[in-house]
């Protein structure tokens, strides 16, 4: 990895303050990527993951990054949600216990999935890709393992995929 991967990236001054405009071209963004013209983002409470509501058709934003990381890397964080939307069927073949139950197992297999699958149809976010990848695997190794065998697991699985 490198050294401009180990900086969390930060947004330029050009679109800081108000977010409306850029949460509006997320949705925009999102609703090309999934070929979902119902999908709404908005944003959630600071410090919320993202997320997609399969149910609300929502995406769900954490404010605080859209303030803070570079508008690229959210623009692909908002692209990772809306493959979610667009391919991950999860909620049509487990019932809504199982799901809770296996999400972290689930949620790695599908993040490899869709995130292959958005290479493959949008070859021009490889950039942002990377960028959020790059971020979020740079953190989880410079934090301690987990305790958890299953989590140690499941992270080697991700970190394997990533790095190779």
């Amino acid at each position: 990895m490198d050294a401009a991967a180990d900086a969390r990236p930060t947004r330029d001054v050009a679109i800081e303050g108000d977010t409306t405009a850029f949460i509006e071209e997320l949705t925009g963004l999102v609703r090309l990527g999934a070929r979902r013209g119902d999908l709404v983002v908005r944003a959630g409470e600071p410090g919320s993951a993202w997320s997609f509501d399969w149910v609300a058709g929502v995406i769900t934003v954490d404010p605080d990054d859209l303030g803070a990381l570079a508008p690229d890397l959210c623009r692909g964080l908002a692209l990772h949600e809306a493959a979610h939307a667009a391919v991950t069927v999860l909620h049509e073949l487990l019932r809504r216990d199982e799901i809770e139950r296996l999400m972290p197992l689930l949620n790695v297999v599908e993040d490899i999935r869709i995130e292959v699958w958005m290479r493959a149809r949008f070859p021009g976010a490889a950039p942002w890709i990377r960028a959020y990848n790059d971020v979020f695997y740079g953190l989880c190794r410079r934090q301690p393992p987990a305790r958890s065998r299953q989590v140690q697991f499941l992270r080697g699985i991700l970190e394997l995929w990533w790095y190779g």
